[in-house]
């Protein structure tokens, strides 16, 4: 008779803890830029908390478009849906964020990010955004 112990196939594990663990206890330079990692973090939330402003920050940002053929070009009015797109999905106010699943609905808030094409580029000059 065969127990059902012997027929139970060995369940694989992660190893990530354990090599962590390893290189915590065996590499001080390891160890040296885990707690700096860790000082920047609790730095960047402390900044993220004491601000004052409940004003977006806005990001200029400058859409590429590459393409081969003209055909392959996109225009201006897709570029400019897709930042509303974005913008959107930053605040959580997209149409399907009803649907993210259960285990992250409480990630989901207002990043205080806006994005819009950049008004001048890195010379100064006046810029559309879209190149």
């Amino acid at each position: 008779m065969v127990k059902a112990a012997e027929t139970t196939p060995k369940r694989r594990t992660c190893g990530c803890m354990e090599v962590h663990n390893r290189l915590v206890e065996r590499d001080p330079a390891f160890r040296a830029r885990l707690f700096e990692l860790e000082r920047r973090t609790v730095e960047r939330l402390a900044f993220a908390s004491a601000r004052v402003s409940d004003e977006p920050i806005t990001l200029p940002v400058v859409v590429h478009v590459v393409y081969k053929k003209e055909s392959e070009n996109i225009s201006d009015a897709q570029i400019n849906s897709q930042m509303d797109v974005l913008n959107h999905d930053f605040a959580a106010e997209n149409s399907d964020v009803g649907k993210v699943p259960t285990v992250w609905k409480g990630l989901v808030i207002n990043s205080g990010i806006r994005f819009e094409l950049a008004t001048t580029g890195p010379n100064g000059n006046p810029t559309s955004g879209i190149t």
